[in-house]
């Protein structure tokens, strides 16, 4: 068993969206930085990601699940 699997076995579903949307920020960067992908369609991502992670982020305070 990995450090990471223990570190993330007992996350909430808001806790688990927001793990997703760190990675999400994360390999967007990193393509843009390789000039993979504009910095405006980087923008146009990640402000998406985010947007997905505030109605989760609503949907859990609301109802504690997503």
């Amino acid at each position: 068993m990995l450090l990471t699997d223990i570190m993330y076995e007992d996350l909430n579903c808001f806790e688990e969206a927001l793990k997703h949307f760190g990675t999400r920020v994360e390999l967007t960067i990193a393509l843009e930085m390789g000039r993979k992908l504009s910095a405006e369609d980087a923008y146009k991502t990640i402000k998406e990601e985010l947007k997905v992670l505030k109605d989760c982020r609503k949907q859990f305070k609301k109802d504690k699940e997503c």
